[in-house]
């Protein structure tokens, strides 16, 4: 059996796993024997069984049910009691299949406006499908049922298909300061230097065009003018202009498609450029 040393590892299984659409049979021996209780630590220091953490991360969705987010939510992986957030997650997902994910993926911590902290925080959004879990959301006022291990685990590994369908896009999906995006489960790189927000003349060109794209609800859904990437006016955008601004889009096209196996995640006309709406969840 796979060992993961840490929280990093079991995330980069598994975003592995997402990006090659392959059965990952480590990562799933892996997940069913944190969900038994079969893993040690390798300190000396006392971990919640899944059975405990599961059962915190599930008042927390009972209380997000609660506040009017229904069975469609996202978490943060910064609660009291559950230090495995994402091997607790991935094992209601991908053991249990009392969730589907929709991504999982690293956040900064702002500590103060436009300062961030190094430290990355457990991030995922999912969709309860299990009927017994929603049922659980739904009674607010009752107390959360422990469920056995017994339970949930198949006698054999299950097999985990990753990937299988295509992930939303949404206003928070690309990390414009670090120029990332996050789809699919997988972090894009799109360009490979930070930002340089306010500072145009220094900023990567591909890294402004999805800037400008994720800059508001508004732009993600109705598009962004072609010669904002060139920028340059409206008299001087020629078809020479036009062509290198396509191409530019043609190039973040092809590393998300390298990554994802989606063909062409940004469309265009000759006007404007769009995230293709099939990929676009309420915004």
């Amino acid at each position: 059996m796979q060992t993961y040393r840490n929280i990093d590892d079991v995330f980069a299984a598994t975003q592995r796993a997402i990006a090659s659409k392959t059965t990952d049979k480590e990562l799933a021996e892996y997940l069913n024997a944190f969900v038994q209780g079969r893993l040690t630590t390798g300190t000396p220091e006392a971990v919640p069984s899944y059975e405990v953490q599961r059962d915190r991360l599930v008042a927390v969705m009972k209380q997000l049910y609660a506040d009017g987010f229904g069975y469609h939510q996202a978490v943060r992986g910064e609660i009291d009691g559950v230090p495995k957030f994402f091997e607790v997650i991935l094992s209601m997902a991908l053991v249990e299949h009392a969730v589907e994910l929709v991504s999982v993926h690293y956040e900064k911590q702002e500590i103060a406006a436009g300062v961030s902290t190094v430290r990355k925080i457990p991030y995922a959004e999912f969709v309860a499908t299990d009927e017994k879990l929603k049922e659980q959301l739904a009674r607010h006022d009752e107390s959360v049922t422990p469920t056995a291990a017994t339970d949930i685990v198949a006698a054999a590994p299950p097999v985990i298909e990753l990937g299988a369908e295509p992930h939303s896009i949404t206003i928070r999906s690309y990390d414009a300061d670090t120029g990332t995006l996050y789809f699919g489960g997988c972090e894009i790189v799109i360009i490979g230097q930070k930002n340089r927000r306010g500072k145009a003349a220094k900023e990567p060109t591909q890294g402004g065009a999805m800037r400008k794209l994720f800059k508001s609800v508004n732009t993600l859904r109705d598009g962004v003018l072609l010669r904002s990437i060139t920028s340059v006016r409206a008299d001087k955008f020629d078809a020479r202009q036009r062509k290198l601004a396509k191409n530019h889009l043609n190039e973040i096209n092809r590393k998300i498609n390298e990554v994802t196996g989606v063909p062409k995640l940004i469309i265009y006309d000759e006007v404007k450029y769009y995230i293709d709406k099939s990929y676009l969840k309420s915004v």
